[in-house]
């Protein structure tokens, strides 16, 4: 997974904010208060607009060249 891919939330995994397929635009990652696991996160461009999800919720639909 790189920027510019299209990604999809991974059917499996209902999103109650209603996204389906956006566009990777960064990545970056996220620490809890208080604990040393670290999470990856993606900031993806869904149609609403951009947001940031955890890596493991998506999957790539096409890659980027």
């Amino acid at each position: 997974m790189k920027v510019g891919d299209l990604v999809r939330i991974n059917p499996s995994d209902p999103d109650p904010q209603g996204r389906s397929s956006g566009i990777v635009l960064k990545f970056d990652s996220y620490r809890a208060e208080h604990h040393d696991d670290i999470t990856p996160i993606v900031n993806v461009l869904w149609t609403k607009g951009s947001g940031w999800i955890n890596k493991d919720r998506i999957e790539v639909l096409n890659e980027s060249r």
